[in-house]
């Protein structure tokens, strides 16, 4: 869990910096290590969004759904992908 957690917080320092393919590659690399990490999952389709990748961040945000059924931040997520696609 610890490298997962690693992955996942160079994932997002990758992330927040605009290196968005770096950053889901890092966070692949935490659900890799564990499956179901639910902040590399909806971490992951945040930068799949920022990249284009609408269809992609969407599936991921709907895994999230299911992993994390309540999480607000996920449903925002949805919506915002949905509503204002990259572009």
């Amino acid at each position: 869990m610890e490298r997962a957690e690693k992955a996942a917080e160079r994932g997002e320092e990758h992330r927040l910096a605009g290196r968005h393919e770096a950053a889901v590659e890092e966070f692949t690399r935490a659900l890799d290590l564990v499956p179901g990490h639910g902040y590399a999952l909806g971490s992951r389709g945040q930068a799949l969004n920022s990249m284009g990748h609408v269809e992609a961040a969407l599936a991921g945000a709907e895994l999230v759904r299911t992993v994390f059924p309540l999480g607000a931040r996920t449903m925002v997520d949805v919506a915002e992908t949905r509503e204002d696609p990259p572009g």
